[in-house]
């Protein structure tokens, strides 16, 4: 492991941009660099990480099974991937997880992971709040859309006043094809998402239909089909653990320069 755990919330008030997306792909693209990764599904509501990860017949206890009855982690946290393990969000939304029982189970976490993943609900609710409580560092995920676009920036001002000052911005679903109506204004490009949230960009994930039925189905992204899915992932990945690369590095049959 390394030296020291981050913990690292996924992230935005608004559902619908592929927060469970993002936090799956970049906890198992940091499996597939070596890293020990604990995935916490924090989103009471919608609670899909489990079917993303095809984890949901594994998945027999809960993170409120672990935070607020004591059952031990290896029992709540299945495996999901290559050095991922997974903790599946409660069946009830009330729970009696609070700031300092949700603290006490990550801290007592971090000697055996290198990174820890929560995804987080599309509010600003007691999940987000916790999330942020325990976290270093927050992943804001939006779409072209503008009002995702609106969201993340919004996201971004309530995560600093509950003290978390590491925010990035992950764009997803980005539309590679559509350069078109970037170019013409009609639809924003990355350097007007980017100037409208006042996040720096840690990566962009493109749209593929491909992935996305794979994904529905519970499994993994084929490396084959889905190699700008991947490589985006994977960009992120190492991004997190400090390493100096393109944001499109690796991407295959992209113009760049039209996308911005």
């Amino acid at each position: 492991a390394l030296t020291s755990c981050k913990t690292v919330m996924v992230t935005s008030c608004k559902g619908g941009v592929g927060k469970s997306t993002v936090s799956a792909g970049i906890a198992l693209a940091l499996g597939r660099r070596g890293r020990l990764v604990l995935l916490i599904d924090l989103d009471l509501g919608m609670r899909c990480l489990d079917l993303i990860l095809g984890c949901e017949d594994k998945a027999i206890y809960d993170i409120a099974d672990a935070v607020c009855d004591g059952v031990p982690l290896e029992r709540v946290a299945v495996d999901a991937g290559k050095n991922v393990r997974f903790c599946a969000a409660p069946f009830r939304k009330n729970t009696d997880m609070d700031e300092s029982r949700f603290r006490a189970f990550t801290d007592g976490c971090k000697e055996s992971f290198d990174y820890i993943i929560i995804d987080t609900p599309g509010d600003i609710g007691k999940p987000f709040a916790l999330a942020a409580a325990v976290s270093d560092a927050a992943l804001i995920t939006a779409t072209h859309s503008p009002s995702s676009v609106r969201a993340a920036e919004h996201t971004g001002r309530e995560l600093e006043k509950l003290g978390v000052k590491n925010s990035r911005l992950v764009v997803n679903c980005f539309d590679t094809s559509d350069t078109r109506r970037i170019s013409r204004g009609q639809r924003l490009g990355l350097i007007d998402i980017i100037d409208k949230t006042y996040l720096q960009l840690i990566g962009v994930v493109p749209y593929d239909a491909d992935f996305a039925f794979e994904q529905e189905h519970g499994r993994q992204a084929d490396p084959k089909k889905s190699r700008n899915v991947v490589a985006a992932f994977d960009n992120i990945a190492a991004r997190m653990d400090g390493e100096q690369i393109a944001v499109f590095n690796n991407f295959k049959k992209i113009s760049r320069k039209k996308l911005m």
